[in-house]
């Protein structure tokens, strides 16, 4: 299996923040292919997030085990006119910031993949995303 090729999918939920709870959706790629997480984040943002929101891409178990917890303030730079708000539009692979949130892009086959969206006392209204390469 290589990434020559690789099946591109995106997974997304519009979130309303504001409900004062965490909620999480699990994914699973094609049978049989492991995958490598591209990029992640909000957009479509009809709500700016005043405080306290991100999103973070793990396990069940481990929240965050892929993807650290990406801010989806304003004071982050998740305004209404911005339209992405990702890890790749904000870091290129070699600047720091691109490690401290990608803590592991690889994705094993046939296993479920968490998308967490952390709602501490956020207000906000965007669809959450992340994009996986999933080999040929």
């Amino acid at each position: 299996m290589s990434y020559n090729n690789p099946n591109r999918i995106k997974y997304q939920v519009t979130f309303d923040a504001g409900n004062n709870g965490n909620e999480s959706w699990a994914f699973t790629g094609p049978k049989g292919k492991k995958g490598r997480i591209w990029d992640y984040g909000i957009e479509a943002i009809t709500e700016v997030y005043t405080s306290g929101g991100s999103i973070a891409i793990g396990t069940a178990a481990d929240p965050d085990a892929y993807g650290d917890e990406f801010p989806t303030t304003a004071a982050a730079g998740a305004t209404a006119d911005v339209g992405t708000h990702s890890i790749r539009s904000l870091y290129a692979e070699t600047d720091a910031g691109f490690s401290t949130y990608m803590l592991n892009q690889d994705l094993p086959a046939n296993t479920a993949f968490v998308m967490t969206c952390v709602d501490d006392a956020a207000t906000g209204i965007a669809t959450y995303f992340v994009i996986v390469d999933w080999a040929d």
